[in-house]
């Protein structure tokens, strides 16, 4: 069936592309910006055919929809995506840069990849980046809620997500707060390295 232009999704009109030099092709305009579109868990991207840790934003702007219809692809890309993961051949110099890192999780519900990140990679981060740019915090489980959860009567989705959250600037208000939940320990520590700046 053939989409009509005044019927495709506000997305294929966020790509304009140009195509150059060994089949690379860029956007060169967007007047919407990903934090637009609501973000999904890593388990609905993955039905989606989308892997959230590798999936850097500005690779979604470009699918080429040579067919209008591939244009409604873009939506679901853009809710998957990394904003924080550059694509080094689209944007070889474009790594925004932070100060400080927060790990914010409740205790006990950390899950298996995320405890052994905290149990055995915070220190070698800051280690090689500096004992300052990146700090834990803890919150106690209200213990009703963790009781109702032990028991099945309530989920642990109804509690605060293991977050991560990052500061340009050494201030009270995050530039930028990650959830991760679904998070593999490989990808957090590769995330970190990559955007904490070097204060050792």
């Amino acid at each position: 069936m053939t989409m009509r232009l005044s019927n495709l999704s506000s997305a294929a009109y966020l790509l304009l592309f140009t195509v150059v030099t060994h089949g690379i092709t860029q956007s060169v305009s967007s007047a919407t910006t990903t934090q637009q579109y609501p973000k999904r868990n890593p388990q609905q991207c993955l039905s989606l055919g989308f892997d959230t840790s590798n999936l850097s934003c500005d690779t979604c702007t470009t699918i080429l929809p040579t067919h209008p219809q591939l244009s409604l692809f873009v939506d679901d890309c853009l809710s998957c995506c990394q904003e924080w993961r550059i694509n080094p051949y689209l944007n070889p110099i474009q790594t925004i840069k932070y100060q400080h890192a927060k790990l914010k999780y409740m205790t006990g519900m950390l899950e298996n990849d995320l405890r052994d990140f905290a149990e055995q990679d915070i220190e070698n981060i800051r280690n090689a980046k500096g004992n300052d740019v990146l700090t834990v915090e803890q919150v106690e489980l209200d213990a009703n809620m963790r009781e109702a959860i032990m028991y099945g009567f309530a989920s642990p989705d109804n509690i605060e997500p293991t977050s991560l959250y990052l500061y340009k600037q050494n201030e009270k208000e995050a530039d930028k707060v990650i959830d991760l939940r679904g998070w593999k320990r490989d990808d957090l520590k590769d995330m970190l390295m990559t955007l904490l700046i070097n204060q050792a």
